[in-house]
């Protein structure tokens, strides 16, 4: 059951990657408690929810990187407020920015 639900949240991630994910959207969609949820992402994962949103959230931002697209534009695809925030959360999870991930995965 438990990894259901951790298959299910990355689901709905993925399908609202471009929104402003929070735990209480995910655990209504889900029909759980957000106590319940992060139990399960604790015991499982050993992250809390909102770290495994942004974990992914920083996936997609790398996909996106790669193929070229543009900083600004790929913060406001995956939801993030604006490039400054997409920079500061990527620089913390990746230890680079996301120009500097761009011009060392990417042939400019």
């Amino acid at each position: 059951m438990v990894n259901l639900i951790i298959e299910k949240t990355e689901q709905y991630i993925y399908d609202n990657i471009d929104e402003n994910i929070s735990i209480k959207d995910i655990c209504k969609h889900l029909n759980i408690s957000s106590t319940s949820l992060t139990q399960y992402f604790n015991k499982e994962l050993n992250i809390t929810p909102h770290r495994f949103i942004l974990s992914i959230k920083i996936l997609k931002a790398k996909e996106l990187l790669i193929k070229g697209d543009d900083i600004s534009e790929i913060a406001q695809d995956i939801g993030f407020c604006d490039q400054s925030h997409l920079n500061r959360v990527f620089k913390k999870y990746e230890g680079i920015t996301p120009y500097g991930y761009k011009m060392k995965n990417c042939e400019i």
